[in-house]
Order: structure tokens, then C-alpha cells, then sequence
């Protein structure tokens, strides 16, 4: 355990008893601070402010996986021809596609649901969406998309030509509120649109998450499947990042560190008169 941590011995079955054990003995500890410790009243904090305990934030513990959110949406001042802005705000992020029902937009759902995976979301606008051809993956991709989008041609342009590239690191995430009687009668074409401009995607999404892709009616859906899509996303893009091999420092440091756990353990063992250190 001082060596390996829980995880080798949740992993070997040799170690069974001692990960039970193990458990036994912090459940124990957390009770006893529970009953023992009392917290004063205070006034609550923004949790995303906090220092992680940890790690610092330049450390690799501790610091959340980036996930990219880009909003496909319009605003309400560029809205298509009999599309109501009520759905809309000034910027393509305050979109919110199930009005009246939640009036928050969409993208801020989403940057809550993404952090309590523990990844920090770069929410971004398509027009400022940028990728170069044929690079490497820099962070898993979501794209949160409103069909009513599609009837802009330059937006059909631009993720045609992202559709293009091979980039399943990439997601679409097609929220469709059914109880939006001008999306219900546009749902034939705009869903048409939606296969056309991105086959490749489209397909995709059917095969890995399929409620995604045929449109997620509820924010109570959107709410269940942004997790599995969060997953999806991360693992294709695990499998494509390049990996950049360890300097020999590295590599040194990690040969030392069995030996610098088993010295430890050697200390700790020593009466307090002998430990020299």
C-alpha cells in the first residue's frame, strides 16, 4: 500500500483482504472525524476558486482534463427566417433550446456537468472555432448543435468541412425540444440538413451514443447523456493524442521512487531517538 497506493490492491486478487482492510479502517477514520470535529457556520465559497487539496495547479494531480464545448447556434440578431428569438441571446452560448421549461442556456448545463466529470470546459462560439487539417487531437471536442443553425450557409460550410476530416475525438450533441412547435414543423428538413452536413459524424454518434444523435428532447436527457458522450469523447481522444515520451529525468525519478517509499517506511519504523532524519 505505501508503495502502490489502493490501486494495486484493488487490482490483484492476492490482495483482497488487505483492500478490505483498507477500506475498513478510512470508513472507521471518517466516522470518528465526523463525530469528533464540528464545523463552525460559514459563509459559502465559489468551490471553483478553492485550491485543489490535491495538488497545485501547475502539478498533474489535481488539475482537471481540458474538454472543448463549442455552441453551433445563432443569436437573436441573426436569427433565419421564422425562427423566434426567445430561444436566443446575444451570443451563440446563451442559446437555450429548452425554453420555457429551463431558462438557463445550454452551454452553462453543460460547463456544470463537464466539471463534475473533472474536466474544465473551453466553451467557445463556432465562428471563433479554429482546427488545423490533418493535426493531432490538443482535447476531446463536443459540439452542442442547434439544426436551425444549418439554414446559414457558411456555418453548412464549415462543419462540412470539419466533418470531412477523420476526427472522432470530435461529437455532435443535437438537443431537439419537441415541445417547440417551430422546430416540430422544420424537423423533416432541418434533420435532412443535419445528415447531409455531417455524414460522417452523424454516423458516428448513432453507433457510440445514440440518443445524441437523433436529437435529445429534455434537459433531463441532455443531463444523462453529456456524461456518456464526456466518456465517448475522452477515450477516442486517449486513443489518437500523440504521446510524448518521458525525459530521462523522468525516468530516473520514477526507478527511485519504490526505493524512496521503502526508505520511508525504514524511517518510520525507527524510535524517534533514531531517526536521524
Amino acid at each position: 500500500y505505501v508503495s502502490e497506493g489502493l490501486f494495486s490492491l484493488i487490482k490483484l486478487r492476492l490482495f483482497a483482504q488487505e483492500y478490505e482492510r483498507a477500506v475498513y479502517e478510512l470508513a472507521k477514520r471518517i466516522v470518528s472525524v465526523a463525530d469528533s470535529v464540528r464545523i463552525d457556520t460559514a459563509h459559502p465559497i465559489d468551490y471553483r476558486l478553492a485550491p485543489s487539496a490535491f495538488g497545485s495547479p501547475g502539478s498533474r494531480v489535481g488539475t482537471a482534463r481540458p474538454m472543448q464545448i463549442t455552441v453551433v447556434a445563432p443569436t437573436r440578431h441573426d436569427l433565419p427566417e421564422g425562427r423566434s428569438p426567445e430561444y436566443y441571446g446575444d451570443t451563440p452560448e446563451e442559446w437555450r433550446p429548452y425554453y420555457p421549461d429551463a431558462s438557463r442556456p445550454l452551454a452553462n448545463v453543460a460547463e456544470e456537468l463537464v466539471r463534475s466529470l473533472n474536466y474544465q470546459s473551453v466553451i467557445t462560439p463556432f465562428d471563433a472555432y479554429q482546427y488545423a487539417d490533418h493535426a493531432p487531437p490538443s482535447t476531446p471536442e463536443i459540439l452542442l448543435l442547434d439544426r436551425w443553425a444549418l439554414r446559414n450557409e457558411d456555418h453548412r460550410r464549415r462543419l462540412a468541412a470539419l466533418d470531412s476530416e477523420h476526427r472522432p475525438w470530435a461529437f455532435v450533441v443535437a438537443p431537439w425540444n419537441r415541445r417547440d412547435p417551430q422546430s416540430s414543423a422544420a424537423e423533416a428538413e432541418l434533420a435532412e440538413l443535419l445528415e447531409a452536413t455531417l455524414p460522417a459524424m452523424m454516423s458516428r454518434g448513432r453507433a457510440l451514443v445514440s440518443p445524441a444523435a437523433r436529437g435529445v428532447p429534455t434537459v433531463e436527457s441532455f443531463g444523462q447523456i453529456l456524461p456518456r458522450v464526456v466518456e465517448v469523447v475522452a477515450q477516442q481522444f486517449l486513443r489518437h493524442a500523440q504521446v510524448t515520451p518521458p525525459t530521462q529525468e523522468r525516468r530516473d525519478r520514477a526507478a527511485l521512487r519504490p526505493y524512496e517509499a521503502e526508505e520511508r517506511l525504514d524511517r518510520a519504523s525507527l524510535p524517534p531517538d533514531r531517526d536521524t532524519s
